[in-house]
């Protein structure tokens, strides 16, 4: 279960593997932009750019559960994927991180696919604003993020050269879920009723100086409605039918030690189900790879397919 505006520039984040992690903070880091876009009911999507000088390939990235585009800020995997000539776009879904919206909400299953088509369409304009018109645009997905990006393939198969499903939540361990109970009370529930997430930090990291970050961040979703979880629920069974359908290029990246999803079970499923060209590899690391020992891996797995790997034959 689950428009254009003023860019703003911050301080700088400490890169991952540092002594210490970044602080959690509200400004950017140096060289990050901010723009807003407007999704299709005029909520505000902020929208994290890690510019590339001159790029030759756009990537979008569809946050997890908890998470927000901070998480890609702090790391320094943005700036690292804008170095090697991918420009990188985060957003914040509605309702999260720096995103308009109210908190944790959402009205029904369309409103996460608008907002990443408001996000896939800056990708272009800042392609063509930096004469890179004809390069590809790739969309990569952390955890929950998997049940946005895959039905939008399947609602809009051309708008991604590819997609990078990491740790993706196609089947979740029972202590990272609701129960029974709360399903049928999430279900009953008047849509403004508040359900705590059935996630702890350290499911996406279980110790070290990254737990302690994402404890200190005040922009991670600790709730939501019960609307946000019906409308979250109702993607699905597209979730489901796009693994049939769908036959865009996906590197699935999956970890060995993680505590939300069950690796082996979704190698299989996608390995089994999937029905377009599809790379898999599993990285040793915990749920949020980018927090982990396993970023540099990372990193060169995301770079290398984005690159010319999701091309090869």
């Amino acid at each position: 279960w689950a428009p254009d505006g003023p860019r703003k520039r911050g301080i700088v984040a400490r890169p991952a593997g540092a002594v210490r992690a970044p602080r959690a903070s509200a400004t950017m880091p140096a060289g990050v932009d901010q723009i807003s876009v407007e999704s299709a009911d005029e909520t505000l999507i902020q929208v994290s750019v890690f510019p590339a000088a001159e790029p030759v390939a756009a990537l979008v990235v569809v946050h997890g559960l908890t998470g927000h585009a901070g998480w890609l800020e702090a790391s320094g995997t943005g700036l690292h994927l804008a170095d090697r000539g991918i420009l990188t776009l985060a957003y914040d879904r509605r309702g999260s991180g720096r995103s308009g919206g109210e908190r944790g909400h959402a009205r029904r299953p369309g409103d996460f696919l608008e907002d990443l088509r408001a996000v896939r369409e800056l990708a272009e304009r800042e392609l063509l604003g930096r004469r890179s018109a004809q390069s590809p645009v790739h969309m990569m997905t952390q955890g929950f993020g998997a049940r946005i990006g895959l039905p939008y393939l399947l609602d809009r198969p051309n708008d991604f050269a590819s997609a990078i499903l990491c740790t993706p939540l196609l089947g979740q361990h029972r202590r990272a879920d609701y129960g029974l109970l709360d399903r049928l009370r999430i279900l009953v529930s008047p849509a403004e009723r508040r359900f705590p997430l059935p996630r702890r930090d350290e499911d996406y990291v279980s110790g070290g100086v990254w737990l302690d970050w994402i404890r200190a961040d005040e922009r991670s979703l600790r709730a939501s409605t019960a609307s946000f979880l019906r409308a979250a629920a109702g993607l699905s069974h597209q979730t489901r039918q796009a693994l049939r359908q769908v036959t865009t290029p996906v590197l699935l990246l999956t970890a060995s030690d993680d505590a939300v999803v069950r690796s082996r079970d979704v190698e299989r499923l996608m390995t089994s189900s999937y029905t377009g060209p599809l790379r898999v590899r599993r990285l040793a690391g915990e749920h949020h790879l980018d927090f982990t020992n396993a970023q540099r891996e990372l990193r060169s797995a995301i770079a290398g397919w984005i690159l010319g790997g999701w091309a090869a034959p």
